[in-house]
């Protein structure tokens, strides 16, 4: 189950998903990503993305940021004035690097933002 949580700053917000979602709408308007911190527990590789979607992204879109996520791992992404996204924010595991396709299984993304 998916849980919003305020952290530091106006207007932070941190969000965990919970083990499974592997696609994750942040906001569905303009705003900057902080830092996304991902576990993959599967048995293989996946990609952490982010797109700059309002309503998320659909199989075959072009993410803003792909990072390999080795089966076991975890991986995270930090930017210290926030990464700008336009339309919305949205965060994925997908098994293609360079484009969004539902990855399953046992997952973790938590992610800081704002929006404006």
């Amino acid at each position: 189950m998916a849980r919003t949580v305020r952290v530091s700053g106006p207007g932070l917000v941190a969000h965990n998903n919970g083990e499974g979602a592997t696609l994750n709408v942040l906001a569905n308007r303009r705003g900057r990503l902080f830092s996304v911190v991902a576990t993959n527990a599967t048995d293989a590789t996946l990609y952490l993305q982010a797109f700059d979607v309002a309503n998320g992204a659909a199989a075959g879109a072009v993410p803003r940021v792909s990072v390999p996520v080795p089966a076991g791992e975890n991986a995270s992404l930090d930017w210290a004035g926030g990464r700008p996204f336009a339309l919305g924010i949205c965060v994925a595991f997908s098994t293609q690097v360079l484009s969004y396709q539902a990855a399953s299984g046992n997952t973790l993304i938590d992610a800081g933002y704002e929006t404006d």
